[in-house]
């Protein structure tokens, strides 16, 4: 505390005590200004490290979240990975199925192409055999009002079961463009 002088001393004495109240006045001010800038100092220290844990915990959470990102990232590009190899899998296996499908395919059409060729054959066959068996329709007309006689057993020449040489084989009609078509169409062999 500042020192007073007696205040029975005077008017000096008067103006001495008012500048020291003064003194004590500014000294007080002075006080109460360096306090208040004090805790604004600790206040802004208090905001700047609440501003730092919250920066803190945001780059740990960003990280956290980079770390989650990047791992479905790499989920993904496995994922595609696995895709497009499954993929190419399945594109060689169907190219090798097409290829085995194609052999098959082709021995099918030899096998069916043969197989033509020996009913062909048959046919020509079945048909000269034809030919041959049935004798030819040609009537005969006798002049003259007798009856013919009945042919008995005896009196016919041993006969084989083939028409003889020299009864003539009557030459087929070559076959019309719309006879083939209706038997290729009619026959279930040439659909497929």
């Amino acid at each position: 505390m500042a020192y007073f002088e007696s205040i029975t001393a005077g008017r000096g004495g008067l103006d001495s005590f008012n500048q020291a109240l003064n003194n004590q006045r500014y000294a007080n001010l002075i006080l109460n200004e360096s306090m208040g800038n004090f805790a604004n100092t600790i206040a802004n220290a208090g905001s700047l490290f609440d501003n730092a844990k919250i920066r803190e915990e945001a780059l740990k959470y960003q990280r956290i979240r980079d770390l989650a990102n990047d791992k479905k990232q790499a989920e993904a590009f496995d994922l595609q990975k696995r895709q497009a190899e499954q993929s190419m899998d399945f594109a060689k296996r169907q190219q090798i199925m097409s290829e085995e499908s194609h052999k098959q395919n082709k021995v099918l059409n030899d096998h069916r192409a043969k197989a033509m060729k020996l009913e062909n054959a048959l046919n020509q066959q079945q048909q000269e055999w034809l030919i041959k068996v049935t004798p030819s329709a040609k009537a005969s007309v006798s002049v003259g009002n007798s009856a013919k006689k009945p042919i008995t057993q005896n009196t016919l020449p041993a006969q084989s079961t083939l028409p003889a040489q020299s009864t003539p084989i009557a030459k087929p009609k070559p076959a019309i463009m719309e006879e083939v078509k209706s038997y290729i169409n009619s026959n279930p062999f040439f659909r497929y």
